[in-house]
């Protein structure tokens, strides 16, 4: 699946001529035009910044509520002191882009936000780690600080992380300034638990949802989440499992049409709908915004919308620990998990895909992406 960016600014002048956009029960086609417009200048600014490698002045990005603005986050004390500089003539490019741009000051630079979540990663991630006491962690971009979800936030805790999991630098950086990471106690519940995208499987654990359709070597068939199975050769609706992959940044599985069943191919349209919305397209991806507007489809709470608000969410599911996900506050329960995340808007036919329900988050659920599931498993969308 080779990414194909969207270039949303003559799309969407051509989609809201038509008349193609829908809105959910709570959004209408005006906001959505908006936000999907910042998401483009956002994903702009993105880009240009990760080709300086995070200069020390980024703080963060993100696209207001009211979808006005996108907000540009910026070290005060930072800003190159040299007007001549070359790296001063990219910040100028940068934060002058768009009359949309709306410039806050914050106290922390992504650099050391990005770092210290990496090392958090790094250390969760090796097998001495104890997940035990850890629901979650991930950068807020908004509030411009690393969050820490723990079970349990005695002193004892939090040293035994800062110990394994950090460098004397990166200690000293936290004792100076406070506000660069948030440790909070937070014991959450985890909703872990042909066919139309986001309607009811059957599988050897339970219910869940179709996620979307895929060839893998030429063979058809479907993605879903993982934690819906035991493991490669289990029974699912209108298949059975070929691949599977719970850990890391994957929580995935690919279900190989079987020879003998009663559905068809399984198929792009999907099960649960708002007004012009009837379908995923299968051919281009986006890239994920905080405060990009969104939607899924799954068969216990059908089509429900709702907003990014992180996109590398890290935390601990059922004992296991992802990273590499991505959380908003859109509304899932157990059922949903493998329905199809995307954007609810027509672009080639159809509304872009994004990734896969996988389950609770601190915000209200987080979804698997779909380039993190394409770089472990080469399928084609057709």
């Amino acid at each position: 699946m080779k990414r194909k960016k969207i270039i949303l600014v003559v799309a969407l002048v051509m989609i809201f001529l038509i008349g193609t956009i829908s809105a959910g029960a709570t959004q209408n086609s005006s906001l959505l035009l908006k936000n999907a417009q910042q998401a483009d200048l956002a994903s702009k600014i993105q880009e240009k910044i990760e080709e300086e490698s995070y200069p020390d002045y980024f703080g963060g990005i993100y696209i207001s509520d009211d979808s006005n603005h996108v907000v540009l986050q910026i070290v005060k004390d930072k800003i190159p002191k040299s007007k001549s500089s070359n790296e001063y003539t990219t910040f100028k490019n940068v934060s002058e882009m768009d009359s949309d741009i709306e410039i806050e000051y914050v106290d922390n630079s992504y650099k050391d936000l990005n770092d210290i979540n990496n090392k958090l990663i790094e250390y969760f991630s090796s097998e001495d780690a104890d997940i035990s006491n850890l629901n979650a962690h991930y950068i807020d971009v908004i509030k411009n600080q690393v969050v820490i979800e723990l079970k349990s936030d005695k002193a004892d805790k939090i040293n035994v992380i800062k110990e394994k999991a950090f460098d004397t630098n990166t200690i000293s950086k936290m004792n100076v300034n406070s506000n660069l990471i948030k440790i909070v106690q937070k014991d959450s519940t985890n909703n872990d638990l042909a066919l139309k995208s986001g309607q009811k499987i059957s599988t050897s654990l339970g219910s869940c949802s179709m996620g979307f359709r895929v060839k893998v070597n030429g063979e058809k068939g479907y993605i879903t989440a993982a934690h819906c199975f035991e493991g490669n050769g289990d029974s699912s609706t209108g298949g059975k499992v070929q691949w599977w992959k719970y850990s890391g940044k994957v929580d995935a599985a690919f279900v190989k049409k079987g020879a003998l069943n009663i559905f068809s191919d399984p198929s792009n349209e999907l099960a649960y709908t708002s007004g012009d919305i009837k379908e995923l397209n299968a051919s281009v991806s986006a890239i994920p915004s905080v405060n990009m507007t969104i939607a899924k489809a799954g068969f216990k709470t059908g089509y429900t919308t709702g907003k990014i608000k992180n996109t590398n969410y890290s935390g601990v599911y059922n004992g296991t620990y992802f990273t590499g996900l991505i959380a908003s506050d859109m509304h899932t329960d157990n059922g949903d998990s493998g329905g199809p995340v995307f954007i609810p808007m027509n672009i080639n036919g159809g509304a872009t895909l994004l990734g896969i329900v996988k389950g609770t988050s601190s915000y209200g659920s987080a979804f698997v992406s779909v380039d993190n599931i394409f770089a472990e498993l080469s399928f084609v969308r057709y």
